[in-house]
């Protein structure tokens, strides 16, 4: 056993002796017979050996499950086994399922600690309840919508592509500028009274639609002279609305975006500043951008050596997309706040806006990250 595994496994037996709340990192370096700096190399604090026992839990369940011949995880490929299997079969894997709550270690463990711990702290519990829905639901697709500055498939759209496939179970929904949306903004401000008086509001609606129930959101601009295209600019002003100082949604303060754009020559970052800046007024926390000179005009023209170099880059973006916890940071908490406080001085660019503010509970205590 090395030590990280010995550090776990101590601090779940302290855990269920005393409870979580009742154990210091002190007490669990003496355990295991090493002094307190050496543990904090493996584990920055008492959390992150919590989160550490939660994810063994999780792989111990599918370990079990597998040697029940079931998923545990997949609810439409276990319903497939159970279609196949006869009533006798059906109770032992729901018998096996039950033992092995009752009696794996680790399980019967994390109950005891609990037990101690439901009138004392429910935070551990929640945490628990939490991912523990998380490890049943983890099967399910990542949901990915692409918006492709340019109807073309060149060099940028190939990248974008590249990081959509590496995803695990992605479901992808793509667009293509200006195809999808062939418009730009009039300037009318009707949207800031009544978003769907917008002359282009059905068109812009169903891309909108996508975008709010994504997980994940990539956009893939060309570079033309230095800056994202027409129609990524377009789409940009087309989603005034969305912007903190109007109606932000929700959804946009816990979503994942990467921002891919390529150049023959010059000028990718600053194309994908454009839309990063964008994402970043939506309320979008976690934002990654990629801009990379090509040196060709097509995605055939990239050289071997490019193409490998950008595979590396796509490779860690994909990684982080999958494994990094979505944080709201200062400068996001800071952009809302001086908005909230405009909006509760009525000076939105219409009452409304306020009266949408004061309905999602923002001018009070309630915020979207919460």
């Amino acid at each position: 056993m090395t030590t990280r595994e010995r550090i776990l496994d101590e601090a779940l037996t302290l855990f269920s002796e005393s409870g979580y709340g009742d154990v210091y990192v002190g007490d669990i370096a003496d355990a295991v017979g090493i002094k307190a700096p050496s543990l904090y190399k493996h584990f920055k604090n008492k959390q992150e050996i919590f989160d550490a026992l939660i994810l063994e839990m999780s792989e111990r369940y599918s370990e079990g499950a597998a040697n029940l011949g079931i998923n545990g995880s997949d609810t439409q490929a276990d319903a497939s086994i159970y279609e196949n299997i006869n009533e006798d079969a059906l109770i032992e894997a729901g018998k096996g399922l039950f033992l092995f709550f009752l009696h794996d270690s680790y399980q019967s463990r994390f109950r005891k600690m609990l037990t101690l711990e439901q009138f004392r702290n429910a935070e551990p519990g929640s945490v628990y309840t939490k991912l523990f829905y998380q490890i049943m639901e983890r099967d399910e697709k990542m949901k990915v919508t692409i918006i492709h500055g340019q109807d073309h498939k060149g060099s940028s759209y190939n990248i974008g592509k590249m990081l959509s496939e590496k995803i695990s179970n992605a479901e992808i929904t793509e667009f293509f500028l200006p195809r999808a949306l062939n418009h730009f903004c009039k300037g009318c401000y009707t949207c800031t009274k009544d978003e769907t008086k917008c002359p282009y509001y059905e068109e812009k609606n169903v891309i909108m639609q996508a975008v709010e129930a994504a997980d994940v959101l990539i956009f893939t601009t060309p570079t033309y002279c230095m800056r994202a295209s027409a129609p990524m600019k377009a789409f940009i002003d087309l989603s005034f609305t969305y912007w903190m100082p109007h109606r932000p949604r929700k959804c946009m303060f816990s979503k994942k975006a990467v921002v891919i754009s390529t150049a023959a020559g010059t000028g990718a970052k600053s194309a994908t500043k454009d839309v990063a800046t964008a994402l970043q007024y939506w309320g979008v926390p976690y934002v990654k951008q990629y801009g990379i000179a090509v040196q060709a005009a097509s995605w055939d023209q990239v050289s071997e050596k490019k193409k490998e170099k950008i595979e590396n880059k796509i490779n860690k973006l994909a990684n982080g997309l999958q494994k990094s916890k979505v944080h709201v940071g200062l400068k996001t908490k800071f952009l809302f706040r001086l908005m909230r406080l405009m909006q509760s001085k009525g000076m939105g660019s219409d009452e409304s806006e306020r009266v949408y503010w004061e309905e999602q509970g923002w001018l009070e205590k309630a915020r979207p990250w919460k």
